[in-house]
């Protein structure tokens, strides 16, 4: 289908920064009929001034409900002094998403702007008991730029304490406490994701990866394994793509265990022969 094998290489554009060529491929897609929220909105952010809100149009026009078209729409109406406009798309994200404090600051902040002082107060006051214990906002305060490893951590302490069962921030909590060398902290949540869903191999994996870091290579080789187990083709891929980059002895060792146990000599005469 050509539509979408221009809208995926426009994506793979888009993420490496080259701009026109997304574009054009985005414009391809679409003249090959594509209509989907996801070509038109992730054209949109690539887009200038006016075409940029015909885009989004069309995006809520497929994706009605989408809170971050509505945010995006509702700050563009907001540069231009479109007051109403913005106000419109931000209540309407408050409605789609009632967790999120950016919908009710801005709408607060519009109303002070139009002297509306009390509506202004009343709006920020609803915000502010909406979002206090609201995970969709401690995930989004987790991802602002001046947040460091220790306070991503805390959020995430108190998103699992709201929701003990939440796979993403045991996730999130894992890779800030790899980031600080927390290894055995990092570990723990690996495998209380494990615990969550057993038969996830990217979890093991990432546990394998960390207690490599904490030189504990059996525990590494029998995560490996299980791996192998779940999902041999994800295992052979990373190898390919990433291992095999690694000039590092303890990922050397712990390939050598793998191969060893897991694959043919075939297998094991390759790496053996492999420059390091």
């Amino acid at each position: 289908d050509y539509a979408e094998a221009y809208f995926r290489r426009g994506m793979t554009y888009k993420t490496n920064g080259t701009r026109d060529k997304a574009i054009t491929d985005f414009k391809r897609a679409i003249f090959f009929n594509l209509n989907t929220f996801e070509l038109y909105y992730n054209l949109s952010y690539l887009l200038h001034k006016e075409r940029r809100w015909l885009t989004l149009d069309q995006a809520l026009l497929l994706n009605p409900d989408s809170y971050e078209a509505l945010t995006t729409r509702g700050f563009q109406r907001y540069e231009v002094k479109d007051f109403g406009g913005a106000v419109s798309d931000f209540e309407k994200a408050i409605q789609v998403n009632p967790g999120r404090s950016t919908p009710y600051e801005m709408v607060s902040d519009i109303k002070k702007e139009l002297n509306d002082i009390k509506a202004s107060m009343a709006i920020k006051k609803k915000g502010a008991e909406m979002c206090e214990n609201s995970i969709d906002e401690l995930f989004y305060l987790s991802k602002v730029e001046t947040c460091n490893e220790n306070d991503k951590i805390e959020f995430y302490d108190r998103i699992l304490a709201l929701d003990p069962k939440n796979k993403k921030g045991y996730r999130w909590r894992a890779y800030a406490k790899n980031s600080l060398k927390d290894y055995e902290g990092a570990i723990a949540d690996y495998s209380s994701l494990i615990n969550l869903d057993p038969q996830n191999a990217v979890y093991y994996f990432k546990r394998a990866n960390v207690k490599i870091k904490a030189d504990d290579f059996k525990g590494a080789l029998d995560d490996f394994k299980e791996v192998a187990k779940l999902d041999p083709e994800f295992l052979d891929l990373y190898f390919e793509r990433r291992f095999m980059d690694l000039n590092k002895e303890h990922y050397l060792e712990i390939l050598k265990s793998l191969m060893l146990s897991l694959r043919s000599e075939e297998h094991t005469s390759e790496l053996q022969s492999r420059q390091y």
